[in-house]
Parts: structure tokens; sequence; C-alpha cells
């Protein structure tokens, strides 16, 4: 049987979704994840999501429709349809943590005269002078301010000064790998970066924004200067707009339409091209 020749717009989605996959799977085999887990999950979510997209409140589509969309046997489709659907994740809410660090290096009265993080008494006693106590409480009613402070000192984002001030070591908080914090953020990052790749892939959306900046033909001596200084531009940009979001989040205080979430991050990647035959 000949096989059907791909069109240019196949094979270029081809070459794509193998350069996407790569380093996801590389990952997964590292974790014993194998092909079958992947197509467990793979399976129903294709059905799922094509009676999502292709599906109407007034037709219920046939198992002889989604087996076409999906590629998948029409036996397999009546099955899966008569399994649970499986659910979406709850977005990842910012942690009392994160929020809390985000305070600490953006909000003016947290800030010294340089625009960097103050050193904080543990508790308020002046309502003149900002204290950790009234920054947790910024960041959330439901977490006590100590259980706050213990967490990061335990994960080595604050210090104690000997004169008992509170020192913050870090400008961004770090997920903690032992909690599977690093594998829910992948997750939630991943899969926004995703939605608005795809979405801008779409001719008739609006799209996001989606820029990068590239570099070749580097020394590690520049590496790693450039390094630092992406590093430091990235901060600033994400600190500005977190202070933009913050004064909105405020002003919609109350709204009944306030139900849309906003996220923009930053990456960097570096890898060494040489050939692997070349000598060194």
């Amino acid at each position: 049987m000949v096989k059907p020749a791909k069109s240019s717009d196949e094979e270029h989605l081809i070459q794509a979704l193998t350069r996407l996959l790569r380093p996801l799977l590389r990952y997964l085999l590292t974790k014993g994840f194998t092909y079958i887990r992947l197509i467990q999950i793979i399976r129903p979510l294709y059905v799922a999501l094509a009676e999502e997209e292709y599906g109407n409140n007034q037709q219920t589509l046939s198992d002889s429709r989604i087996s076409v969309l999906t590629g998948l046997a029409r036996r397999y489709v009546k099955e899966l349809r008569q399994s649970p659907v499986p659910s979406d994740p709850a977005t990842l809410k910012a942690s009392p943590s994160t929020k809390l660090i985000a305070e600490w290096i953006t909000n003016p009265r947290f800030l010294d005269k340089r625009g960097a993080p103050r050193k904080l008494d543990r508790l308020k006693t002046d309502h003149s002078i900002p204290s950790f106590e009234e920054l947790a409480n910024i960041a959330t009613s439901d977490v006590r301010s100590r259980t706050l402070l213990d967490d990061l000192i335990e994960k080595g984002m604050i210090e104690e000064t000997p004169r008992g001030k509170l020192k913050l070591l870090t400008n961004a908080y770090k997920p903690d790998r032992h909690a599977n914090e690093l594998v829910d953020y992948f997750g939630q990052h991943i899969h926004d970066h995703l939605a608005a790749a795809t979405n801008n892939l779409q001719e008739n959306n609006s799209p996001f924004f989606e820029r990068s900046a590239f570099q070749d033909r580097l020394s590690p001596e520049s590496l790693e200067a450039l390094k630092i200084f992406s590093d430091d531009q990235a901060m600033k940009m994400l600190k500005a707009v977190y202070t933009r979001a913050s004064e909105l989040s405020e002003t919609d205080k109350g709204k009944t339409d306030n139900t849309f979430r906003f996220r923009i991050g930053a990456y960097c990647y570096s890898e060494d091209e040489k050939p692997a035959s070349d000598p060194d």
C-alpha cells in the first residue's frame, strides 16, 4: 500500500513537533515514564478535546465522527467516552510566598532609597515602619506570617541578621523540588506559553505577544555575560509588569467581570552547537 505524500504544511508541522517534543520526551525517559503511559494520557485527551472543539449543545458527536477526527478506532472511542473525562488541573495560583517576595521587591513601602528591598522587623510595632508581618498580611490572609517566614528561611530565601532584621536573599520565589512544585509550575507555565503560541498559528485569532532574541557564534565568556545581562533586564521587566498588574487588580476589586487571569514570563536557553565529531 502506497502511503499518501505529506503536504508541505504537514512536513513543517512534523518538524516543529519533533523539535518541540524532544526535550519533553528526554525528561520523561529520565523519570521512567514510558511511551505506554504517555499514550494512556493522550488517547482520552484527544477524544475529550474533539468533543469540546467540534461538539455543540444541540447534537452529540457520534463515535464515528470522533474516530475520523482523532484517527482512533471506533471501539477505542466508545470505550474512552464511557470512561471518566480527564479533568484539566486547577489553574496554579500564585502562592503566598510568591506574592510576598513580589511585593517585597516592587512595593515602594518595602524598598529603600536605592530601590532595594528593605531589611524588615519581624513584627509590626509602629505603623510608620514597614514590617514582615505587614508584608505577609498583604500577600495572604490565610497563612500566618510566622509560617511563611519559617518556610522562606528554611528554603534559604530570607535570613535573620545579627541585629534581628529580616533580609531578603533572592529576587524571586524558588519552587520546592521536593514538593513537586517545580513540576506544577512546569505544567502551568508551558501550558500558557504553548496556548499563546498555538493561538498565534490561527489566522483569525488576535495574537498574543511572543518574541525572542537570538544570537549564535558566542564564546563561553560572552555567553556568561549575556546571561547576566538578560537576567537583569528580564527581572526589571517582570517587576514593572507585576507593579502595574497589582495596581489594576486593586482597581478591579468588586467588579463582576474580573474573572480573567494574566501571565507573562521570560526564559533563557543556550547550548553548544559544536558538532560532536569536532576535535577539542
